[in-house]
């Protein structure tokens, strides 16, 4: 299906799409991170529990939803002042996070 094809694939974590090669950027998805930071936020005590993440991959999406119906060029300019400081602080947390606790 993707024989020829070069760019930019949106994708899952799909290990199939690891044979597609250098000619394909993979890229991910956000309300597939978000999913994963919620199941997490459910298990503790089975009782939800906001997380500093889940909290910024929030503010994400509800900017996102704001967004919706503006232009492309006006999107980037909002993208680049005020979600990227969220996109920063989320890797920041994750590069700071105790994996074993």
């Amino acid at each position: 299906m993707y024989t020829g094809f070069t760019g930019v694939l949106q994708c899952d974590g799909y290990s199939a799409y690891n044979s597609l090669g250098d000619c394909v950027t993979r890229v991910g998805c956000w309300a597939h991170v978000r999913r994963k930071f919620y199941d997490d936020a459910v298990k503790v005590k089975e009782q939800f529990r906001s997380t500093i993440p889940l909290e910024l991959l929030n503010k994400m999406f509800k900017l996102e939803e704001q967004w919706k119906n503006l232009t492309a060029e006006e999107r980037l300019r909002h993208r680049q002042a005020e979600l990227k400081p969220l996109i920063d602080q989320f890797w920041v947390w994750c590069d700071s996070a105790n994996p074993a606790g």
